[in-house]
């Protein structure tokens, strides 16, 4: 064994010398936790990796070496202590299945919603005065054959299209109930005129039926 070896004091002479209160760690001869001196009488601590003294209260405090630099792995802090009405272990509370599926269906109705409502708003009205524009031209050619049929088995000429000429369009069976201009609701076939000049329905909102062309 090499001579400085042999001059290194072995670990039991160490403690023995620490507690004499004549061994001084980088000549301040404290604590690295709290600063303190150490006494000849206190119950120390050496750092297994440097070495270092502490208190043992210390260390039991930091769980750790004190000195900065020595990356001792720390020790796991112990689990928090239970609250009210919890058993030692136990972990919180969370939220109950029926409260998180109960969350989930609010949700899916509240997303469903709001595409809903933007498809209603986005494109739609398009394809729904479209429609309305059809349904009314088809109206237009029935009531226009009504007419026709009025006139011709009445053996008269028609000059406009009054509440009283879809009475007896009605009631004579030439139509089977007063149309409406799609889209307006009741009351909307005075939107329908009578063009005595070429025999024709126009509406008033959807034009003629010969408008098409330019819709």
């Amino acid at each position: 064994m090499d001579e400085e070896d042999e001059n290194q004091p072995s670990s039991g002479a160490l403690i023995r010398w620490l507690n004499s209160g004549i061994f001084f760690r980088k000549a301040s001869g404290r604590c690295p936790v709290c600063g303190e001196a150490f006494a000849k009488t206190a119950q120390m601590r050496l750092c297994p990796r440097c070495q270092t003294p502490h208190h043992d209260e210390c260390w039991q405090y930091i769980g750790d070496c004190g000195v900065f630099g020595c990356h001792q792995p720390r020790r796991p802090r112990p689990p928090r202590p239970p609250g009210d009405g919890e058993t030692p272990g136990q972990a919180a509370p969370g939220p109950s299945i029926l409260a998180q599926v109960f969350n989930g269906l609010v949700f899916s109705f509240c997303l469903v919603g709001v595409l809903a409502l933007a498809g209603s708003t986005c494109g739609r009205p398009d394809h729904r005065t479209r429609a309305n524009t059809r349904a009314c031209y088809a109206n237009q050619k029935t009531v226009a054959g009504a007419l026709e049929m009025y006139a011709l088995d009445k053996n008269t000429k028609l000059t406009a299209l009054d509440s009283s000429v879809w009475f007896r369009l009605k009631s004579g069976g030439y139509l089977q109930a007063i149309p409406q201009d799609p889209g307006f609701g009741p009351g909307s076939s005075s939107n329908y005129q009578w063009t005595s000049a070429d025999g024709l329905v126009r509406c008033v909102v959807h034009g003629l039926i010969s408008d098409r062309s330019s819709r």
